[in-house]
């Protein structure tokens, strides 16, 4: 229904008298727009770089038709379910677990179903709320804390204790899609420099257990060379599958502790 208005007015009179009255108007049909309407148009048409992404988004979060969402790097930085749910394995009930640039909450969720806290960072506010969401949606938000920093912004002016977690996870930017493009990943170049051997010796100090997820074209020499320079106890390469194609490598240390 509309409403429009009359206005009427008398000879002599200094004001209008205004008079409503109804006209039908035909009926509006809602809208109907779903979060994968929202990915798709995303991945095919703003980006269309990211349409092999979106054609395996239930390798991604098996939940994916439940409302999962992702930004423009969360579809190529997330790492795969399967994959987190493996790396999660390695994770303890009573764990408390740290995850560093946690994007769109891959990782944090499969975290969260095991691990007692979970604290989720990432500078990116957007991220952290779509991670909060996509939680919510696998039912593990209550058992997440989110913090919006810096991971090394966060190591540096966090707890003074020396391991105040158990575990601490990080899957670093890798560069976005064209990581690929190089024979070889550059582990020293993560962030604008920072070497691989600075950052496990920093998330070292969060946790006696690191984890880290890197790429399947990483040099696993220099990984080694990076983590003894660390001072890690000892080391553990994980190759990732999925099916029969390498996704990445995944790192542990001091997992004999």
């Amino acid at each position: 229904m509309a409403l429009k208005r009359r206005t009427s007015c008398s000879r002599g009179a200094l004001r209008a008298k205004c008079v409503w009255h109804v006209e039908p108007i035909e009926k509006v049909k809602p809208l109907t727009y779903t979060t994968d309407d929202y990915n798709k148009h995303l991945c095919t048409v703003l980006h269309p770089e990211l349409a092999k992404y979106y054609k395996n988004r239930f390798s991604l979060f098996s939940l994916y038709n439940s409302g999962v969402v992702l930004d423009k790097e969360g579809w190529y930085s997330v790492t795969p379910e399967e994959i987190a749910i493996q790396q999660a394995s390695r994770v303890m009930e009573s764990d408390i677990v740290v995850d560093l640039c946690c994007g769109c909450g891959g990782n944090s969720i499969q975290f969260a179903q095991r691990a007692l806290v979970t604290f989720s960072v990432d500078i990116d506010a957007t991220r952290l709320c779509l991670a909060r969401y996509n939680a919510n949606i696998y039912g593990v938000a209550g058992k997440i804390q989110f913090i919006q920093s810096g991971w090394l912004d966060l190591i540096q002016a966090g707890p003074t204790r020396r391991h105040w977690a158990d575990v601490v996870f990080m899957s670093p930017p890798w560069g976005g899609i064209s990581y690929m493009e190089a024979t070889e990943f550059d582990i020293h170049g993560l962030f604008d420099g920072i070497t691989l051997v600075s950052i496990l010796t920093s998330l070292s100090q969060v946790a006696p257990k690191v984890i880290i997820f890197l790429p399947r074209n990483s040099n696993r020499s220099c990984v080694v060379e990076a983590a003894r320079a660390s001072g890690a106890i000892d080391l553990e390469i994980e190759v990732n599958r999925i099916g029969k194609f390498e996704k990445g490598i995944t790192i542990y240390l001091n997992y004999a502790i």
